[in-house]
C-alpha cells in the first residue's frame, strides 16, 4: 500500500501535516492538495476482465470511497491495455510490482505565487496492483485470516479502498483507527462477512478537502477493531479487537480463541463492560442515537436476539472515533460452558435516514464459566 509522488510545477517547500488525532493530507503553503473537477479512473480489462472477481471486488472498493459526505466522487471506466504510470490517464491495473501488493502514484501541481498565494492541484493518479500475490477474492471471514480464514492478509477490496483513499487525496495515517492506516483490519463485521470501508476519519478528510455534499448523507457505524497505536515505523495506524473488562471498566477478562476470535470467559449475574468502536460517518453531528445491547446465540446480531440493555449516545459527531464501554449484566441463566456473542445494534429505533443500515451492528464472543 505504498504512495507514490511525482510534483509538477513545484516551486516550493511541500509540507505534509500529520495532525494529533485526524486525517492527513498533502499540502502546497498550507493549501490542501486536491482535485479541481471528480476525476474518471480507467479500469484495464486486460488486467481484470468484466464480470471476473478482481474486477467486482476492485469495483466494490472503489465504490466505498464514492460513499463519503463529500461531493467527490470516482467515475470509472474501461480502458483495454496501453496502461502506464504517468501517461496522462487516471488508471487502475496489475502489474508485477513485487515486493509491493499495491501502490498509487500521484501527479500534483504545487506553486507559490509572488505573495506566497499557493495553488495547489492533483491531476494524475495511477492505482497498480500485484499480478503475483495471491489477492482474496472475496469478503467472506471463512477467507480472512483475521478470522482463522485460509485467505492472504489483503483481500483486493480493503486495499481497492485504500488506494482509492489516496487518489482522493489522503495520506497515511499512524494516530487513529482509520482506513489510510491497517486497512487491513478496518472492518464491519457481522455474521459470515466482514466489510472493509471508508469511515468516520477518511469521511472527516474528504469533507475537509471537498467541503459536505449537498444532498442528505449520514451513516453511523459499529466496529470489533479498535486502535491500538503506530506501527514501528510510525506510518500506519495499528489495529486489534475490542475487548471486555470487569465492570471496573479497568481489568481485562481472560478470553480463549474459538475459531480465530476472542471469546472472553464471564459468569452468570456478572456485570461486564463491553467495548465498540462507534463511529459517525456522515455528514451531520447525530444527538441521541439509539442502541440495543443483544444477546446472541451466535455471531449474527440482529433485533430479534435478547435484549440486554438499551440506551442512548447524547451526540456523535464526525471529528473522532469512539471507543465506547457499554455495561452489560450477563444473564443468569447461560448455559456454563457454552458460547454467546454479545452485540451493539445502533439506530434501534431507526430514526436516521442513513445511506446504510448494515454496518450499525458488531459483536464480541464470550463463554459462561
Amino acid at each position: 500500500m505504498k504512495i507514490s509522488l511525482v510534483c509538477a510545477a513545484c516551486l516550493a517547500v511541500i509540507a505534509t501535516t500529520l495532525p494529533a488525532h485526524a486525517y492527513s493530507l498533502w499540502k502546497c503553503g498550507g493549501q490542501p492538495t486536491r482535485w479541481l473537477f471528480n476525476p474518471a479512473l480507467y479500469i484495464d480489462t486486460v488486467s481484470f476482465p468484466a464480470g471476473s472477481p478482481e474486477r467486482t471486488e476492485i469495483e466494490a472498493g472503489f465504490h466505498e470511497t464514492n460513499q463519503n459526505p463529500s461531493p467527490f466522487t470516482i467515475s470509472l471506466l474501461s480502458t483495454a491495455g496501453g496502461v502506464g504510470i504517468l501517461n496522462g490517464k487516471n488508471e487502475a491495473y496489475s502489474a508485477n510490482i513485487a515486493p509491493d501488493v499495491s501502490f498509487t502514484q500521484l501527479r500534483r501541481i504545487c506553486v507559490i505565487f509572488p505573495g506566497g498565494v499557493p495553488f495547489a492541484q492533483l491531476y494524475e493518479a495511477d492505482i497498480v496492483f500485484s499480478s503475483t500475490y495471491a489477492w482474496t477474492l472475496n469478503s467472506l471471514k471463512a477467507n480472512n485470516p483475521y478470522y482463522a480464514g485460509s485467505g492472504t492478509l489483503r483481500p483486493i477490496r480493503v486495499s481497492a479502498t485504500h488506494e482509492s483513499g489516496h487518489l482522493l487525496g489522503l495520506e497515511h495515517v499512524s494516530t487513529e483507527y482509520n482506513v489510510m492506516g491497517d486497512a487491513r483490519r478496518h472492518l464491519h463485521t457481522n455474521g459470515s462477512y466482514a466489510f472493509s470501508y471508508f469511515g468516520e476519519d477518511a469521511s472527516d478528510g474528504a469533507i475537509a478537502l471537498y467541503g459536505a455534499q449537498s444532498s442528505s448523507f449520514e451513516d453511523v457505524s459499529a466496529s470489533h477493531w479498535r486502535y491500538n497505536g503506530p506501527d514501528a515505523a510510525n506510518e500506519y495506524s495499528v489495529h486489534s479487537r475490542t475487548r471486555i473488562f470487569d465492570s471496573s471498566g479497568i481489568n481485562e477478562l481472560s478470553k480463549v480463541t474459538v475459531k480465530g476470535e476472542p471469546h472472553y470467559r464471564v459468569n452468570p449475574g456478572q456485570v461486564i463492560k463491553a467495548e465498540f468502536v462507534i463511529e459517525n460517518n456522515g455528514k451531520t453531528t447525530q444527538n441521541n442515537v439509539s442502541y440495543d445491547i443483544r444477546l446472541s446465540d451466535n455471531d449474527y446480531i440482529s433485533a430479534s436476539d435478547s435484549l440486554l440493555t438499551s440506551g442512548a449516545i447524547g451526540s456523535l459527531a464526525r471529528n473522532v472515533v469512539y471507543p465506547r464501554l457499554f455495561t452489560v449484566t450477563i444473564p443468569a441463566s447461560l448455559t456454563s460452558g457454552n458460547d454467546y456473542w454479545i452485540g451493539v445494534l445502533l439506530d434501534s429505533n431507526s430514526t436516521i435516514s442513513e445511506v446504510n443500515g448494515d454496518n450499525n451492528r458488531a459483536y464480541i464472543g464470550i463463554r459462561v464459566n
